[in-house]
């Protein structure tokens, strides 16, 4: 009865070894996918000169939202741009006109093949669907 009751102790003991295992890999996979979010929203209110001390800064001590208001509202009267707010505005404009002309021609060409692939016969149709199907379950790194 003894060795019963200290076989169960170690069960749970590993149990929750296991379970603090677990807990510790997911907080570390968190921290690592968020890490990098977390540095561009503080290195976006820091000023240059805290983005450039060795060792940075994680709490900036004078922050501040001025390439926001430069950004959306424009440089205030005698106030000079922040660094590179000019090539963020035009690269923005830029990236927004393509994707948008990138998916407008997406949606043509996409409803006019999947037309043609499900209301025309043709001879190997099938075939055809079935290796666009198992396409679309590969990551688009391995096609």
């Amino acid at each position: 009865m003894a060795s019963n009751t200290a076989s169960r102790r170690w069960r749970r003991l590993g149990y929750y070894v296991d379970q603090t295992l677990v807990y510790l890999f997911v907080a570390g996979l968190v921290i690592a996918i968020l890490g990098p979010y977390l540095w561009m929203v503080i290195s976006s209110i820091s000023t240059q000169s805290e983005l450039l001390s060795v060792p940075p800064h994680w709490i900036p001590t004078e922050p501040t939202f001025q390439r926001y208001a430069a950004l959306i509202f424009g440089p205030q009267p005698g106030q000079n741009l922040p660094v590179a707010t000019d090539k963020f505005t035009s690269a923005l404009l830029s990236s927004t006109v393509v994707s948008a002309l990138t998916t407008l021609a997406c949606i043509v060409f996409g409803s006019a093949a999947a037309y043609a692939l499900t209301r025309l016969p043709f001879p190997g149709r099938r075939y055809f669907m079935i290796g666009v199907l198992g396409l679309q379950m590969l990551p688009i790194v391995v096609i």
